[in-house]
């Protein structure tokens, strides 16, 4: 499917992701709140994300300036089975779907493949991954998230 027809689905995705999470109250800690309006994480681009998603899996992305590549750590597996300390560096298609809105997409080594949409407004993420089942097919999960932009890094 091309970017063109995914994008209007990761944006329906994160805004309802947004949606519930304001509709059940939900916030990150004040501390971090305080820390991105302060480093205005508006944009991926060049920056240092972290994020955590409702399997438990938490990531640290970093983004180059000019938004070719990333580089992915996981900081806690969840339920994905990965190892925590990987890292992985990969060529990524990033772009702006909507006002603060971005959706990012890449191919890992080992053929996975991920969607990733952030909302830079609400911090809300919605990703989805597909993977080989080793007969020919693919398999695939969506979860939601939220990230904090962390300090020392501009965007």
């Amino acid at each position: 499917m091309k970017l063109r027809a995914l994008a209007p689905l990761a944006l329906a995705a994160v805004l309802a992701a947004g949606t519930t999470a304001a509709a059940t109250g939900s916030t990150t800690g004040s501390t971090t709140d305080t820390a991105d309006t302060a480093n205005a994480c508006r944009t991926p681009l060049g920056r240092s994300l972290q994020l955590t998603l409702d399997d438990g899996l938490v990531m640290r992305f970093d983004y180059t300036a000019d938004g070719a590549s990333l580089t992915g750590t996981i900081l806690a597996a969840g339920d994905t089975g990965g190892e925590v300390g990987h890292v992985t560096t990969v060529p990524v298609d990033l772009a702006q779907v909507s006002t603060g809105v971005w959706l990012a997409n890449w191919i890992e080594a080992d053929d996975l493949t991920i969607s990733l949409a952030q909302d830079m407004r609400t911090r809300t993420a919605r990703t989805y991954w597909s993977y080989s089942l080793g007969d020919g097919h693919r398999g695939g999960e969506s979860h939601s998230g939220t990230f904090t932009c962390l300090p020392g890094t501009t965007g």
